[in-house]
């Protein structure tokens, strides 16, 4: 009888060890998690600029710091106008830290509108290694693209000669 008694005890015992260790593991997670949550809530409400740096990473990850929206900063990279945040891939969304357009005051619309970058080629050997069928001079206004160029080097002989001027 004392046997089975002392069974009982340690099957007891066991029982209530593996309840312990799973409320403890329960408790454990649960205290995680509110960390995690707490943490989380502070990155959102303080932002990564809360400390008042600007380490490197900060600058062009799309949320607009204040500590990084200084010119050495080049202006947080874009990240604190609309119109320039949105021009590339950044690890926040544009915007999430709301907008502080600090950019130097902007180039003049007729500026904008008549200055052109134009590039000009010619092929110095092998017609075939340059600009693949486009135009010979290429241009564009301030922030817009050319269309492709595409310059083939490989081991024909010659190659691209190409000449840059402002309009």
């Amino acid at each position: 009888m004392w046997v089975g008694n002392a069974v009982s005890v340690i099957i007891v015992a066991t029982t209530m060890a593996r309840i312990y260790f799973l409320a403890s593991f329960a408790l454990l997670v649960i205290v995680a998690q509110l960390h995690l949550a707490v943490a989380v809530e502070e990155v959102i409400l303080t932002g990564p600029d809360s400390e008042g740096t600007c380490p490197p990473y900060y600058v062009g990850d799309g949320y607009c710091d204040s500590a990084c929206n200084v010119r050495e900063h080049r202006f947080d990279d874009g990240d604190c106008c609309e119109y320039t945040c949105v021009s590339r891939a950044r690890s926040w969304p544009c915007g999430s830290n709301g907008y502080n357009c600090l950019v130097v005051t902007p180039a003049p619309s007729w500026f904008t509108r008549d200055t052109q970058l134009c590039y000009k080629w010619r092929a110095d050997g092998n017609g075939g290694q340059c600009g693949n069928g486009v135009a010979n001079e290429l241009c564009a206004h301030v922030d817009h693209y050319t269309t492709d160029y595409r310059d083939d080097t490989d081991s024909r002989g010659g190659g691209c000669r190409m000449q840059w001027k402002i309009r």
